[in-house]
């Protein structure tokens, strides 16, 4: 436990870093175990972190993001529960005795502002319990793909968030029940305070969708909205393109949108310039103007364009407007065959002004590659570049 000595964050997955393992790349630690490691001693290891954690007043927060605690025992669950300001368990396999007494422990915890039980199996949770763990969280995430909350837990859920103006980040990822609720609920759902808000995959309706959008735009700024895989081509365009272009962080990935929609987004988000990361993986972006398009993508810090169907003067203008100076470090343009008819000393002088860029699956001819990795070889800015046959 050396290591851990005065770190305000611990995660499991530094103490078992010495079994030679990924973990970043794993769900659970308990599926990749060394082959000389037993059950009885996963479970010895994980302990010794709570009880670590437990007892040493320097540590803060504790993420156990994929591990085991099946068997870990109640009382030391709670403990780091009530004495932790952030506890991760994304992913972790939990009795459901043991998830009971966690979140009914929430509420009594002086100290716990962040908690993520994302992936995990809320079937036994009660409505009133989610209710009064919401009172008291400032960052609460609950994202699942596989096992959503019921219609009365969500309404449980966004009853004590309406109480919580403290509230800054709120992880609904995948709650798909969340679409039966009344549209009013929704303004409910944003505190004054909110930061971030995932909301992928939530099937909302265009009514739900616009209250939120509508909180959002009172907002000076939003950190984070994620809206990966939603449809959104019902939403009025105005309140769409207020809401989203108030956000530093946004998710559009796999999200349905009109043209006109497309274009009221980026207009206002050139207009604000608040936007420093958009995602608009496989949204079409053939019919918008190209200048607009262009001047947009200039005053963000990271854009996603892949399968985003940009034309040759689209792509032209881009890497121009790009070459000339941006705010641009870092630019995702797989999959856009167009890119192999651009001029390659162009496009490789506008890539030569960016930090990290992707051009995966863009037909780039083998004399345009080779010029890229000659020059970004000898780049003092790029940092990372990833194309047909190539990690620069």
């Amino acid at each position: 436990m050396e290591r851990f000595n005065y770190k305000q964050r611990i995660s499991i997955a530094d103490y078992v870093d010495s079994l030679d393992m990924d973990f970043k790349k794993r769900k659970s630690i308990a599926d990749y175990e060394s082959p000389d490691m037993d059950e009885a001693q996963t479970r010895n290891i994980f302990r010794n972190v709570l009880k670590y954690c437990r007892s040493k007043d320097h540590v803060r927060e504790l993420v156990l993001k994929g591990a085991n605690l099946v068997k870990i025992g109640t009382s030391l669950l709670s403990e780091c529960i009530l004495k932790l300001e952030s506890v991760n368990f994304r992913h972790c396999q939990i009795a459901k005795k043991d998830l009971l007494t966690i979140v009914s422990k929430i509420p009594c915890s002086q100290h716990l502002k962040s908690i993520d039980l994302s992936f995990l199996n809320f079937s036994p949770i009660p409505p009133h319990m989610l209710q009064e763990a919401a009172k008291s969280l400032e960052k609460f995430h609950l994202n699942n793909s596989d096992s959503s909350l019921s219609v009365e837990q969500c309404t449980g859920l966004i009853a004590g968030i309406k109480e919580n103006p403290l509230m800054t980040s709120l992880g609904l990822g995948g709650q798909r029940s969340l679409k039966h609720l009344p549209g009013e609920m929704m303004v409910d759902m944003i505190t004054q305070n909110m930061k971030c808000l995932e909301l992928s995959g939530t099937g909302l309706k265009p009514r739900q969708l616009e209250v939120i959008f509508q909180q959002i735009s009172k907002l000076p700024t939003m950190t984070k909205l994620d809206l990966t895989r939603n449809v959104l081509t019902e939403v009025d365009k105005d309140i769409l393109a207020e809401a989203l272009s108030n956000v530093e962080d946004l998710g559009l990935k796999w999200t349905k949108l009109e043209k006109d929609q497309v274009n009221a987004l980026l207009v206002q988000i050139l207009k604000k310039q608040k936007s420093k990361k958009v995602d608009l993986y496989e949204i079409n972006l053939k019919h918008v103007d190209k200048f607009l398009l262009a001047e947009t993508v200039k005053t963000m810090e990271v854009a996603v364009l892949s399968f985003t169907n940009i034309t040759h003067d689209q792509g032209t203008t881009l890497l121009e407007t790009i070459r000339k100076g941006s705010k641009l470090t870092t630019l995702h343009l797989t999959d856009q065959d167009e890119l192999s008819q651009v001029d390659p000393q162009l496009l490789c002088e506008a890539v030569l002004t960016l930090e990290y860029v992707y051009l995966l699956n863009t037909g780039l001819a083998r004399q345009a590659v080779t010029e890229l990795v000659s020059q970004g070889i000898k780049s003092k800015k790029l940092k990372y570049m990833l194309s047909d046959g190539v990690r620069l």
